[in-house]
C-alpha cells in the first residue's frame, strides 16, 4: 500500500518527525484564526489515486502534493495585513439616514443604503481582525501586570491598553519570521504547491506507484 503520507506532527505529540517551528506556526496560526491540529498540522494530500481492482483493494499509485499549515497560515496572514491596511471607518448612521430621507427618489434610497451596507461590512471585517490579533498578541507575546516586573519591558494590565499600532507591528514581526520559513510571496503563483521553501522537513510534491 503506498498510502504512506509524510507527517510532520507539532512539538510535544507523540508522534515523529515533530515540526522545528512549531510555537511561531501556532502563534500565528491564532493570529489569522486557524485552528490546528494534529493531525492536520503538516502533511500531505492525495490526488490522482488509482487502486488496484479485484477482491484485494489497495492504492496503486498516487501524487502527493504537500498540505503545510505554515504555508496556508502565512498566504492567510498577509491577505488579513492587506486588509488591516487599508483603513475603514465606521460609516455614520446619521449620515445615512439623511442622505435616505433627503430624496423620495428610490433608486437614491437604495443606493445610499448599499453603500452603508458595503462600508458597515468593511469596517467590521477589518475590526474582527484587529480584535483577534489584539487578543492574541496579549495573551502570547507581551508582559502583563502578573508577570515580575521588569523595567526594560513595558507591562500591560489589559489587551485594551494595546494600541492598533503596536498590535499590527507586532503581526508584521511575526510574519516577518514566518516568512523566512515558508518563502511565501504575495501576488505570486504558488509554484511549491504548498510547500514550505525553507523548512527541511516540509513535505514535498512526489509521485508513487505505476504511471
Amino acid at each position: 500500500m503506498l498510502d504512506e503520507r509524510r507527517h510532520n506532527y507539532p512539538k510535544g505529540f507523540q508522534e515523529k518527525p515533530w515540526c522545528p517551528n512549531t510555537e511561531l506556526v501556532q502563534i500565528c496560526a491564532s493570529l489569522a484564526g486557524i485552528e490546528l491540529t494534529s493531525e492536520k498540522f503538516c502533511t500531505e494530500t492525495i490526488e490522482n489515486a488509482r487502486s488496484s481492482e479485484g477482491i484485494a483493494h489497495w492504492l496503486e499509485s498516487a501524487d502527493f502534493y504537500p498540505a503545510a499549515s505554515c504555508v496556508d497560515v502565512n498566504r492567510r496572514l498577509v491577505r488579513q495585513l492587506e486588509v488591516v491596511n487599508e483603513k475603514a471607518d465606521a460609516p455614520s448612521n446619521e449620515d445615512t439616514l439623511q442622505k435616505i430621507d433627503g430624496t423620495k427618489d428610490l433608486s437614491v434610497k437604495l443606493e445610499a443604503f448599499e453603500a452603508y451596507k458595503k462600508a458597515q461590512e468593511k469596517y467590521e471585517k477589518r475590526q474582527t481582525i484587529v480584535d483577534r490579533w489584539r487578543r492574541v498578541i496579549f495573551e502570547t507575546s507581551v508582559s502583563t501586570t502578573e508577570d515580575k516586573e521588569n523595567k526594560h519591558f513595558r507591562r500591560f494590565e489589559s489587551e485594551s491598553q494595546l494600541s492598533e499600532t503596536e498590535v499590527v507591528d507586532k503581526v508584521i514581526q511575526f510574519l516577518s519570521a514566518l516568512n523566512k520559513i515558508t518563502g511565501v510571496e504575495p501576488h505570486t503563483i504558488d509554484l511549491s504547491c504548498g510547500k514550505a521553501k525553507n523548512c527541511p522537513q516540509t513535505p514535498i510534491i512526489h509521485h508513487l506507484g505505476k504511471f
